[in-house]
């Protein structure tokens, strides 16, 4: 799901999903730890089987693309119809489905706020957000 060199040469995305819906879950992955550590600190609040989603921010694509120019990085997005970007690769159209189902649910699903929230409670620090992720990297 990494951008890619598009036809017109600039780099970016060319995907099934509108550019508009906040639909994408974003997290670095080193702040899994943090979130790791709050559990094992804090076992009353998530014992018995809870679930924590590691999740920064929702975004859209547009997003992304705001936070990338707003530190000097230029990508682009196309939106293509399912039955064109289904014929791009064996395996395409199960990605449709997948980004359809963001685009209607988000990544992480429908109710998966209250995950998310805890996740962030118990967290043993702030999570970096995309805009300080890029800074960094």
């Amino acid at each position: 799901m990494g951008a890619q060199t598009q036809q017109d040469g600039s780099v970016g995305w060319t995907l099934p999903i509108d550019p508009k819906v906040k639909g994408i879950h974003m997290s670095d992955i080193n702040d899994f730890g943090k979130v790791v550590a709050g559990a094992f600190l804090n076992p009353d609040k998530v014992g018995n089987g809870s679930y924590l989603s590691l999740a920064t921010e929702l975004n859209s694509y547009n997003d992304i693309l705001n936070a990338f120019k707003a530190n000097g990085k230029e990508y682009t997005f196309n939106q293509v119809p399912v039955e064109v970007f289904s014929s791009f690769f064996e395996g395409a159209g199960e990605i449709a489905q997948m980004l359809a189902y963001f685009e209607a649910h988000t990544y992480m699903g429908p109710n998966s706020e209250a995950q998310i929230k805890l996740a962030k409670e118990i967290a043993t620090e702030k999570f970096t957000s995309l805009n300080e992720w890029i800074k960094q990297n």
